[in-house]
C-alpha cells in the first residue's frame, strides 16, 4: 500500500488489492496504527475515512514525509 494523500478525515492509498466498501481496516502513518473504513474502491486505489480523524501533527509529519 502506498499513501497518495492525506486530509483531516482520511487518506487515499494506492497498490490496493480490491476492498469492499464499509470494510473495516488498519494502516501506520507516522508510527502510528490507525482504524479506518473503506469509502470506496476502484482500479487498485482506495479512499479510507478515519472516523477518529487525524491530527494537525500527523498530517504535517505525512506531508513533509511525501515531499
Amino acid at each position: 500500500m502506498r499513501l497518495v494523500e492525506v486530509s483531516s478525515h482520511g487518506a487515499r492509498v494506492a497498490e490496493v488489492p480490491p476492498l469492499a466498501s464499509g470494510k473495516a481496516v488498519e494502516f501506520e502513518m507516522g508510527g502510528s496504527r490507525l482504524h479506518a473504513v473503506v469509502a470506496w474502491s476502484e482500479g487498485g486505489g482506495a479512499g479510507l475515512r478515519v472516523p477518529s480523524g487525524l491530527r494537525h501533527l500527523d498530517l504535517n509529519e505525512e506531508t513533509a514525509r511525501a515531499a
